[in-house]
């Protein structure tokens, strides 16, 4: 898949995650062709780092969270139950 991960500048912040993986206007701009975000709300400072993506997936349980501004594809939902559905999904595809 040739994936890689990244997180927003709060996880950075509560220890959940190191710098090396932020991304935004204080951390890294990535450009990847698919972006999925997961729970982002989609701070201006966020964006930033991401804006170049080819195509950006956002769930977010807030249908106001300003991600879905940018985002080409939205799905408003708790992204806990998205994932282990994606999880799930991708089980059954071995």
């Amino acid at each position: 898949m040739g994936a890689d991960w990244g997180v927003s500048r709060p996880l950075v912040d509560a220890g959940w995650a190191d710098y090396r993986y932020q991304v935004g206007q204080t951390g890294s701009t990535v450009a990847p062709r698919v972006l999925i975000s997961f729970g982002v709300s989609g701070a201006i400072q966020h964006l930033a780092g991401m804006g170049r993506s080819e195509c950006i997936v956002a769930v977010n349980q807030d249908a106001t969270a300003p991600i879905f501004s940018v985002a080409h594809y939205g799905i408003v939902a708790d992204c806990i139950d998205i994932i282990k559905e994606w999880l799930n999904q991708c089980k059954g595809t071995k």
